[in-house]
C-alpha cells in the first residue's frame, strides 16, 4: 500500500512538472538575438550593440524580415597598433580590431584610399537617380550593404582606389561580440534615418555619412540625418562612418 502511494505521488509530481514545463515552453518566445522578444529601436543588446530596427520584407531579398543592429555613437578610430596603412581619414586595418564607443559620431573616412585613382567596382551596381530626401524608402538596390562591403574591401590595388577606408573600417570592426559589421547600403541607412531619434550618437546636423552604394566610378552615395536627404560625392572626401549588422 505504501509503495502504491509513493508511486502515485511520483507520477503526480512528474505530471505537474511536465505540464509546467510545457506551459513555459508554450508561452516563452525566443528573443531576437538576445535583444528581447520584441526589441524596440535603441534597445541595448548583449555586449552593448544597439537594436536598430527591422525591414519587412527584407531589404534586398524581398521576403522575410531583416533585423539590424548598429554600434553606439562615437566609436573611435582604429587602434594605433592595428593601423596597417594610410593615415587620418585614409587609415585602414588588415586585421580585426576593437574600439570603444561613446558620445556623438566624429569618425570620418574616405570612401576609397583618398587618392586620385577612381574605379568603378565591377560587382557593385551603379545608381544614378533619385537623389533627395526620402530616397531609400522604396528599395531599388540589388545588394545588401554586407555584399557591397565584401566587394568593396576586395579592392586593394592602388590603381583601383587602394584599400577602401570606410568599408574596411566596418569590415574589420569587432564590437559587442560580433565581427560581421558592414557599411550599410542607402536603403538600410534610410532605416537608421527613420529611427534616428532612438539611435544614440547620430550626428543629426547637416553632416554626411558614407553608404556602401556606388553612384559611379568617381562618386558614391551619402546620407545625412538632419532631413533624410541622400546624395552623392567624390570618393576621396572624408565623411562620417556608422556600421551595422544584419541578423
Amino acid at each position: 500500500m505504501i509503495k502504491l502511494i509513493v508511486i502515485f505521488c511520483f507520477i503526480h509530481l512528474f505530471a505537474n512538472s511536465y505540464s509546467a514545463a510545457q506551459s513555459f515552453a508554450f508561452w516563452s518566445k525566443p528573443s531576437i538575438s538576445g535583444c528581447g522578444e520584441t526589441p524596440s529601436p535603441g534597445d541595448v543588446c548583449p555586449g552593448g550593440a544597439i537594436y536598430l530596427g527591422s525591414l519587412s520584407p527584407g531589404a534586398t531579398s524581398g521576403s522575410g524580415t531583416d533585423h539590424y543592429m548598429t554600434t553606439p555613437g562615437g566609436c573611435a578610430d582604429i587602434s594605433p597598433g592595428d593601423v596597417s596603412g594610410g593615415s587620418g581619414a585614409s587609415s585602414y586595418a588588415l586585421a580585426d580590431f576593437t574600439v570603444t564607443c561613446s558620445g556623438t559620431d566624429n569618425l570620418v573616412k574616405n570612401w576609397h584610399d583618398g587618392g586620385d585613382n577612381y574605379y568603378d567596382i565591377p560587382a557593385l551596381q551603379n545608381y544614378t537617380a533619385t537623389v533627395g530626401a526620402g530616397n531609400g524608402a522604396a528599395n531599388t538596390d540589388v545588394n545588401y550593404g554586407s555584399t557591397n562591403t565584401a566587394d568593396i574591401v576586395a579592392i586593394t590595388s592602388s590603381a583601383e582606389g587602394g584599400y577602401h577606408a570606410a568599408a574596411r573600417y566596418c569590415d574589420k570592426l569587432v564590437y559587442g561580440g560580433y565581427s560581421d559589421w558592414y557599411l550599410a547600403n542607402r536603403f538600410e541607412f534610410n532605416l537608421m534615418y527613420i529611427n534616428r531619434a532612438s539611435i544614440p550618437g547620430l550626428d543629426i546636423s547637416a553632416n554626411w555619412y558614407w553608404t556602401s552604394t556606388e553612384y559611379a566610378n568617381f562618386w558614391s552615395w551619402i546620407q545625412r540625418f538632419s532631413d533624410g536627404t541622400q546624395g552623392y560625392n567624390a570618393k576621396n572626401i572624408a565623411y562620417k562612418v556608422r556600421c551595422v549588422r544584419r541578423f
